[in-house]
């Protein structure tokens, strides 16, 4: 038997890092909002942290008028800029969220799937902004296609399939990635070798790498293509 809504007990998520600033801000100018954060879905977290990176970088008032043009805030809204976005992240699906043109525009759908793996933590306003760019950017779209595929979602690889050559933005690259500061490292790296290493070995090499055991590090396979460089 399912248990009573009256006895289900939610366990709220707090809010930390840069963004709770901005939070804080809402929530002064619509009581409530910082409490209903905790305990929003995964999705609509994300989708309020999103915006609350474009709050940062745009302001109230030019993000209200965004929301406004696409129906989000109406004339029955409080006169307070911030105050209507506080209602708008409260009440907005995560979907028309995302859909503003400040975010994601017509690309939230894919946006969504993405923003549902980060999980309940924000990234940071660097990381959204990277995430944007992935997924909004028609310059992008091929980097960003990586996570429509079995790619954890985090600050790391977010920051690396838009920083890394094309060449190496492949799931066995970016979840052996265990730090921001491993992805100048790899491209160096990459840069280096590859050019070194004929056409047919190429090919092998990106099929050894497919093979590797989740063990088995970027180093180590490194290492084995140096082996291969005629000498």
């Amino acid at each position: 038997m399912p248990p009573r809504p009256d006895t289900i007990t939610l366990r709220p998520n707090p809010v930390t890092g840069p963004l709770l600033v901005s939070c804080l801000g809402l929530d002064r100018v619509h009581p409530g909002y910082l409490r209903y954060l905790t305990t929003a879905s995964t999705l609509k977290r994300q989708a309020n942290f999103v915006a609350l990176m474009v709050l940062e970088d745009i302001g109230p008032d030019y993000l209200a008028s965004r929301f406004r043009a696409v129906g989000l805030v109406d004339d029955a809204s409080a006169s307070d800029c911030s105050a209507q976005i506080a209602h708008v992240l409260i009440t907005a699906r995560a979907q028309d969220i995302c859909g503003c043109d400040v975010l994601f525009g017509t690309a939230s759908s894919t946006a969504l799937r993405v923003l549902h793996r980060i999980g309940n933590e924000p990234l940071s306003a660097n990381g959204y902004r990277a995430l944007i760019d992935l997924i909004f950017n028609p310059e992008h779209r091929e980097r960003g296609r990586i996570f429509s595929q079995e790619c954890p979602v985090s600050e790391t690889t977010i920051k690396a399939a838009l920083r890394l050559p094309i060449l190496p933005v492949r799931p066995e690259v970016l979840t052996r990635l265990k730090s921001v500061e491993q992805i100048d490292e790899l491209s160096a790296a990459f840069d280096l070798i590859f050019p070194l290493l004929p056409d047919a070995i190429q090919s092998d090499a990106w099929q050894s790498l497919e093979a590797l055991s989740p063990s088995t590090s970027l180093k180590s396979w490194l290492r084995r293509l140096v082996e291969k460089i005629p000498r």
